[in-house]
């Protein structure tokens, strides 16, 4: 049975976030790795080959995709995988392997010896090792109630600042990030570069956003097919940039309030419906 004086200790890497790191390789060639944090957290993951080889390119490492890797993937189990490869031909040096990472739903093992069980179990059952939780379809049910209230909570608050924002004078009705009406001295901006348009004064302005979405260069060649997607040449008419600010807020509006239509038709509890939507105000 493996234990913890069949792991390697390893050198924490500089910068890494973990306490302890520890490696282990079966007889078959199976990698794995142990990082603790903390006194009884211990992440356990497996190296597992992606399909790709490493390979030197005039003095540089390259990779590249292996068929060969893919189909044994594919067809052999964990157990068998790297012998198979090295009857292959295979040098395992260039085989390039990756860990789990850490993931939302990484499963943890309250000691070293309990790791060393899982990385057992998994060569008994000759099966690549399970390093996240499954939710149940309570989890599942569960989430997605969540989404459906954050989505509500969402498109609440954008209806809010739109609403705020629509106080705003003339032109500037509706102009908003999702932290402010667009502030008294970008609409100053904006109405100097309608007075006299000029490409200096439009890569100063163009980065603004008036809606939480869309800033004035979006806004612009959204609306108009022959403005310029990238760099810094070409800048709108005061006609133009007057109708592509409009069209904006308009289209934005009517997206906030299809959108919230749909949150709140899909969300069913009201109670805490209208508590989140209150709170983003």
């Amino acid at each position: 049975m493996i234990n913890p004086t069949h792991l390697i200790r390893r050198r924490v890497p500089k910068g890494g976030s973990e306490e302890k790191l520890w490696h282990f390789q079966a007889e078959n060639g199976r990698l794995y790795e142990i990082r603790q944090f903390g006194q009884q957290k211990f992440l356990l993951g497996e190296f597992r080959p992606n399909g790709m080889l490493a390979k030197e390119v005039k003095g540089d490492t390259c990779y590249e995709r292996s068929q060969i890797i893919l189909d044994a993937l594919d067809k052999v189990s964990p157990n068998k995988l790297i012998p198979h490869l090295e009857q292959l031909g295979i040098n395992q040096d260039k085989v390039v392997k990756v860990g789990a990472g850490i993931n939302i739903s990484s499963i943890y093992y309250d000691s070293l010896e309990a790791a060393c069980d899982a990385i057992q179990s998994s060569i008994d059952n000759d099966s690549w090792l399970v390093t996240v939780t499954e939710p149940t379809a309570e989890d599942l049910r569960n989430q997605r109630k969540q989404e459906l209230v954050d989505q509500v909570a969402f498109w609440t608050g954008c209806k809010n600042r739109l609403v705020s924002a629509r106080k705003l004078p003339g032109l500037f009705s509706g102009c908003h990030s999702m932290l402010e009406d667009l502030s008294a001295e970008s609409r100053q901006q904006i109405l100097s570069y309608l007075n006299q348009p000029s490409q200096e004064a439009w890569l100063k302005i163009r980065n603004m956003l008036i809606t939480c979405q869309q800033t004035l260069w979006t806004a612009w060649s959204r609306y108009d097919l022959s403005a310029p997607r990238a760099g810094n040449v070409g800048y709108p008419g005061a006609d133009t940039l007057k109708r592509s600010i409009r069209m904006a807020i308009a289209d934005w509006e009517a997206e906030v309030s299809t959108r919230l239509a749909k949150a709140l038709e899909a969300n069913s509890p009201v109670p805490v419906r209208l508590e989140v939507a209150h709170a983003v105000r």
